[in-house]
């Protein structure tokens, strides 16, 4: 601190980049850039979420019942590397009995970008990252029908198409530029036609220049391959 004329004032904090690391059981830390260096390989291994981010920044977490939970990166512990960190349930509203995270990145980031939204019921829709830079630390990130949830969120704006997968195993990929630009209130537009009963499992930005491979039924499934169709199609069905 700083005394000026007998009254203190919070010495300003210096801007710098961190690493925000969590485990895949909601553990949470920041580290420095020289830590992180040199346990790079180990954090690759050992956590689900790892993001840069600036040290006055907020972490976003995006969850599949359509909330998001905003977290201080100078509220986060900045610790060690073997240090265990902080649940996020102590951090955030986030709730890990009742939600599950799909989305962790710094507001800097989220407001710069386009986001993809997709729910189990095969709705879709693109929001501008802008709509999130709101001061709660729980907010709706999108109007979900009753008893549906989101499957997936992700920056949206260097893809160019998408494939969805249902669990009855039907994929389907269009064109990125299919699905409406829409309000984080409303609830998109519908991406698959889905059969009765069915329901979509994952979704899946693609590059038309990059191959990405899953694995479906043990076997290397290339989606790229995938027909190209339109949006509200009901795909199609591989022989593996």
């Amino acid at each position: 601190q700083m005394c000026i004329r007998d009254s203190y004032v919070a010495a300003p904090v210096k801007e710098e980049t961190v690493y925000f690391v969590m485990d895949r059981f909601g553990y949470s830390k920041t580290m420095d850039k020289a830590t992180y260096q040199r346990n790079k390989e180990n954090i690759l291994k050992e956590y689900k979420f790892i993001v840069p981010c600036m040290n006055t920044d907020k972490i976003c977490i995006f969850t599949d019942n359509g909330k998001m939970h905003s977290i201080k990166v100078a509220d986060i512990p900045l610790v060690r590397f073997r240090d265990k960190g902080t649940p996020a349930d102590n951090l955030s509203n986030y709730d890990s009995a009742q939600e599950r995270m799909l989305y962790v990145a710094p507001l800097a980031s989220v407001k710069e970008n386009t986001l993809l939204f997709v729910t189990a019921a095969s709705m879709c829709k693109l929001v501008s990252g802008a709509e999130f830079d709101v001061a709660k630390r729980t907010i709706v990130s999108t109007k979900l029908a009753e008893e549906d949830s989101l499957i997936f969120v992700g920056s949206a704006d260097e893809m160019e198409q998408v494939v969805f997968q249902s669990e009855g195993g039907y994929f389907l990929r269009f064109q990125k530029q299919d699905i409406s630009a829409m309000k984080k209130t409303s609830i998109g537009v519908r991406g698959m036609k889905l059969a009765e009963g069915d329901k979509l499992d994952h979704a899946y930005l693609l590059e038309s220049r990059q191959e990405y491979t899953i694995t479906y039924h043990d076997k290397p499934y290339v989606l790229n391959r995938i027909k190209l169709s339109k949006r509200d199609s009901k795909g199609i069905k591989p022989r593996i």
